[in-house]
């Protein structure tokens, strides 16, 4: 899904002309894309160097225990998590050199723009011994989102989920779960549909969930929701 939404924004921006468009935000960007800042800080000079970043989909990488469920919460806090690397400053010159006593470079990202629609990426895999793993672990399900946009709160509400089943990360079978405009869930096998509900979608190997802009009027009354920051 998301190979053909990048190949599709590749072709869309293929037809744009530069000169005449250099300001449009195309519907990819508008609907779907997420914009970030990269914050590299020097330890020397605090020089800040900003780098802009772009994406169809947040990837999150869950770290848990066999028996854990995968909480949206910390895995936000651990992607936006401050980290330190090795870099090089363009206003004092320092550089990060092999040795325990140099310094490095605090790293973060912020969230400057959300989309309309949201789609989180849950990796489900880890490095094993010979071939990757993967995370069988189901997902502690959040229907309302409120993510950080600078100081700015921003709702989301679930729409969708796209669940993989399967032990082995190169082959399974993905299942989509859908909510409808009258607040039910389908289920879609391939061409077979069924009635689904939250309680069967938690049991499920969720890879991709899908959220859309909404307000706090549109959530089901009495189900349980969780601020989420990056911060």
């Amino acid at each position: 899904m998301l190979a053909l939404l990048n190949k599709g924004l590749d072709q869309l921006n293929s037809t744009i002309s530069i000169q005449r468009h250099t300001n449009l935000e195309n519907h990819f960007d508008r609907v779907f894309g997420a914009k970030y800042d990269s914050i590299l800080t020097c330890p020397i000079c605090n020089n800040r160097s900003v780098t802009p970043e772009y994406q169809l989909s947040l990837q999150l990488a869950p770290k848990v225990t066999p028996d854990d469920l995968i909480n949206l919460k910390a895995s936000f806090a651990s992607n936006f998590a401050e980290e330190y690397v090795e870099a090089s400053c363009d206003k004092c010159g320092y550089k990060t050199e092999p040795s325990e006593k140099s310094k490095r470079f605090a790293k973060r990202t912020e969230i400057r723009k959300l989309p309309k629609f949201l789609i989180i990426n849950l990796s489900r895999y880890k490095i094993g011994r010979f071939a990757p793993k993967k995370i069988m672990n189901p997902v502690k399900l959040e229907e309302k989102l409120v993510l950080k946009e600078g100081d700015k709160d921003v709702i989301y509400l679930l729409r969708g989920v796209i669940s993989h089943t399967g032990s082995q990360v190169r082959s399974g079978h993905y299942i989509a779960f859908i909510n409808q405009p009258d607040r039910t869930w389908a289920k879609c096998d391939d061409t077979r549909v069924t009635e689904s509900n939250l309680d069967h979608i938690r049991l499920q190997q969720q890879t991709f969930q899908i959220y859309v802009l909404g307000t706090d009027s549109s959530v089901h009354p009495g189900f349980p929701s969780e601020t989420l920051s990056p911060t």
